[in-house]
């Protein structure tokens, strides 16, 4: 079930895979904010050689066009449907295996998930989100992870549902990024029947709504490379937790005493927003530090750097 709160703040991706899979599918729970990433701007096709990859080796060329594979009954036979990425630092490389034909419409995005402190669901903004073929994806298609643009994106849906009177606390960001690609119902080819009912193949689902293909694969690819310890992190974590009515400035000092580092602070905090209730992370820990937090090495660190 995908929020309806502001069309503004629904993902362009959530958006596109609603409609096209007749306003959605048992299998999709995530929740979308954001406009997520214009594809258009921020996705190259790379024609050179890509080094292999996590699940295999992206084609070098650009592969010939695919026909459909047809049955004795005009079925369009899909029995291969693999996502295969390679990440050099933050650009990822992505390409699709697939024995459909290429003009299959294909609706793809690239997400980071994040839980809400008043719900168990996961909720999800895009890196990117494009309708696209199947063709197109036989390419190697390369995007940015840009983790700052990710995190303004969040910060801006919270603004927005805010405004609207529907404000959310961030509990918990994952470590893990997804790739998602989906072959929806409605197809604009002719090879395609009503609700893809002449889809058939070992890569094929059924839906409420029709026949489709879905693949997800996810990396761990953390919002920092700073390392948080598991001491660090439990006391974040327990911090957040606490509810509004009963939290105090004190809540964090465990934190104090587990974190070794300003970065690792920081790294942890933005795992945890709800610790700290919106509060840029640097700036409390200086407030607390300078006017009675405990002695600890981390506060040591801050007040030496004045």
């Amino acid at each position: 079930m995908i929020r309806q709160a502001s069309r503004l703040i629904i993902a362009t991706a959530a958006t596109i895979l609603a409609v096209a899979c007749a306003e959605g599918d048992d299998r999709d729970s995530l929740q979308r904010v954001g406009e997520g990433v214009d594809a258009s701007k921020d996705t190259q096709e790379l024609e050179s050689n890509i080094a292999p990859t996590r699940e295999g080796k992206p084609s070098p060329q650009v592969p010939a066009p695919r026909e459909a594979r047809l049955d004795d009954h005009g079925n369009v036979i899909a029995d291969t449907f693999n996502v295969r990425y390679d990440l050099r630092g933050n650009q990822l490389t992505m390409t699709l295996d697939t024995d459909l034909p290429d003009e299959t419409t294909l609706m793809a995005s690239v997400y980071r998930a994040y839980k809400q402190t008043s719900s168990e669901e996961d909720y999800v903004v895009d890196y990117y989100s494009k309708r696209s073929t199947v063709g197109e994806w036989r390419r190697p298609q390369t995007i940015s992870l840009n983790n700052d643009r990710w995190q303004a994106e969040l910060d801006r849906a919270r603004r927005i549902l805010a405004a609207a009177g529907e404000p959310f606390s961030v509990a918990s960001i994952s470590d893990y990024v997804t790739i998602s690609l989906t072959v929806p119902v409605n197809q604009s080819s002719s090879l395609f029947k009503q609700g893809n009912s002449n889809l058939r193949g070992n890569a094929v689902e059924e839906s409420r709504f029709g026949r489709v293909i879905h693949s997800e694969l996810e990396f761990e690819s953390p919002l920092s490379t700073v390392s948080v310890g598991k001491a660090c992190d439990d006391a974040f974590r327990k911090a957040a937790s606490i509810s509004d009515m009963q939290d105090t400035v004190e809540d964090l000092d465990p934190a104090l005493r587990a974190c070794s580092s300003i970065e690792e602070w920081v790294v942890a905090a933005k795992r945890h927003p709800r610790a700290l209730d919106g509060v840029d992370p640097e700036t409390w820990l200086r407030n607390r530090c300078e006017f009675g937090g405990p002695d600890t090495p981390l506060c040591r660190q801050v007040l030496a750097g004045e």
